[in-house]
């Protein structure tokens, strides 16, 4: 836990008089030179016809909203550094009421409550009446030790009510001023992740092309055939840091993939700019923050954006977790737990023979090699073992040498590297060019014809419940054999669906291996395949029968 509890707690809370009007000047003149864990602003003006979405600002959650179903101005909202662990407690109150409740977990998974309130002099004391009447038992349930309250109370209208609360809870306040509240308390948080930006375009490619020509494959692909693939892949790094100038930079929780080194260079100018504005409106300055077009894409983009960030979660014995790595490991935990059958070693069925042709090895050409590696999309995310699209597009033909030898070992070991049995895991992929309505269209046209022959029609609809993740090993390995796979090929083929692991991901916090007991790799080349395999045989059956994935 070190590094990542902080002894206190920020808090900005400001009456906006409308949010939409005055966000820029709260992000520029307050957010950004405070940097406060929690935003909380009132008399928002905010309604129905704002996105839910609307005005995010970076490093931070989407705004939570409680907005007026009647008239205008009033309504909160609250938004949290992602790095932050949140959670909304939803609590039955009164419509008009413009409360919103939090749970901020801290050191040692306790939690603290916070209250954002806004109280028109037109409700009286309802609210604060409504919070202490209702106060022990959300504490009590939410197990939360401390209380913050924070908002635009109008307290000079009603002192006295707030001073009963009790010394321990922390009220605070904002009327018509931006004020910014520091709670001594150790906060639990994710702290930043280092990631590496590849600057692809200014390779040395030339260079990196001419060692991997002058390099002796012989010598150094040496030993088993996962002590090559590990060589192989270390070298090529090696090489990667080499010729490909990289820039490391701090990544913070929430950042978006895509969100690079430049996207975070360009913030930082940005911000910058608006603070050099708003101290002298110059018009060099003015010219240096951009044109108003410039603004209006960005809010636009802005807009747009959603919130990705993963709620705390709580672990099947109760326990809460909130770190981005423990996160990541209940996830994996989950997934691992899914990816399995109830008795993987039971012998399949025996299934009939389906074709007399027999398919029992492969024939790898380094030009088909060469061919593929050419055709490598660049956009793709790197794989678990952090070879980049890129250097396999650009040097194909000297790489075609290397890998043509690493696929026909496989064939000739009938084993699936270990370092290639590593997965993330991925939505799965669909055939190119084809969705659901294809299959509609296709029955649709089936039926009208059935129809107008005076015939009538049944529709059974099926979807197998976890299709992917619980296909048994070894019952694709009987129907590969129905469908005359044999020999060596169909040894690789088994190989490669045993001893694989997947690890997850959560805001740049990876978690440990865990094993598969079951399923196809989704997202990989063999995936969809060895699923239409293990799924065709209802199709044989029911010759009438059209699928479409796991769909019936």
């Amino acid at each position: 836990m070190a590094g990542r509890c902080r002894d206190k707690l920020t808090i900005l809370s400001a009456n906006v008089r409308g949010l939409q009007t005055n966000i820029g000047d709260l992000t520029h003149s307050h957010v950004l030179p405070q940097n406060p864990d929690v935003i909380a602003t009132v008399e928002t003006f905010l309604n129905s016809s704002v996105p839910a979405n609307y005005g995010q600002l970076q490093d931070y959650t989407t705004w939570h909203r409680r907005d007026r179903t009647h008239g205008t101005f009033g309504s909160v909202a609250v938004c949290f550094r992602k790095s932050l662990s949140v959670q909304v407690v939803e609590v039955d109150m009164p419509e008009h009421l413009e409360l919103i409740f939090f749970k901020v977990w801290t050191h040692n998974n306790e939690a603290v409550l916070l209250c954002v309130c806004y109280r028109p002099q037109w409700q009286g004391s309802e609210p604060l009446h409504f919070i202490h009447t209702n106060l022990d038992a959300l504490l009590y349930q939410q197990t939360c030790k401390h209380l913050i309250i924070i908002g635009d109370l109008n307290q000079h209208l009603v002192a006295r009510r707030i001073s009963h609360l009790p010394p321990t809870r922390y009220p605070g306040s904002s009327d018509h001023v931006a004020i910014l509240t520091t709670v001594k308390v150790r906060v639990d948080r994710d702290e930043p992740t280092t990631r590496t930006n590849w600057l692809w375009r200014r390779a040395d490619w030339e260079a990196l092309r001419a060692e991997l020509s002058q390099t002796n494959w012989e010598d150094r692909l040496t030993g088993t055939l996962n002590e090559q693939v590990e060589a192989f892949t270390s070298y090529l790094l090696s090489l990667q840091s080499k010729y490909v100038p990289c820039q490391t930079y701090k990544s913070r929780p929430g950042d978006q993939p895509w969100f690079g080194f430049r996207c975070r260079e360009a913030a930082d100018l940005k911000s910058r700019a608006w603070r050099r504005l708003r101290a002298s409106s110059t018009q060099a300055n003015r010219q240096n923050v951009g044109k108003k077009e410039w603004w209006s894409s960005l809010k636009q983009q802005q807009g747009l954006a959603t919130d990705s960030t993963i709620p705390p979660l709580t672990t099947p014995s109760g326990e809460v977790v909130t770190r981005g790595t423990d996160k990541a490991e209940l996830f994996s935990a989950h997934f691992s737990i899914k990816m399995s059958v109830t008795h993987p070693n039971n012998t399949p069925p025996r299934i009939p023979v389906l074709t007399t042709a027999e398919l029992d090895s492969l024939h790898i050409t380094m030009e088909e090699v060469m061919a593929l590696l050419s055709k490598t999309d660049t956009k793709k995310a790197l794989g678990p073992d952090n070879i980049s699209p890129h250097i396999l597009r650009q040097c194909a033909a000297e790489l075609a040498t290397p890998l043509t030898q690493l696929y026909r070992e496989c064939l000739t070991s009938q084993t699936w590297p270990a370092l290639w049995k590593q997965a993330r895991v991925v939505p799965f992929g669909f055939r190119q060019g084809k969705s659901a309505a294809d299959l509609l269209l296709l029955n649709s046209t089936e039926w009208i014809t059935a129809i107008d022959s005076g015939k009538e029609v049944f529709v059974v609809a099926l979807d197998i419940a976890g299709a992917f993740d619980r296909v048994w090993f070894k019952g694709v390995a009987a129907k590969l054999r129905s469908l005359g796979v044999c020999g060596g090929l169909l040894h690789l083929l088994e190989d490669y669906l045993h001893g694989r692991t997947l690890h997850t991901v959560v805001d740049g916090h990876s978690s440990s291996q865990h094993h598969i007991k079951a399923s196809v790799s989704q997202g990989s080349v063999l995936g969809p395949l060895l699923w239409c395999v293990y799924f065709n045989d209802i199709l044989q059956l029911v010759p009438e029968a059209k699928a479409y994935a796991d769909d019936c």
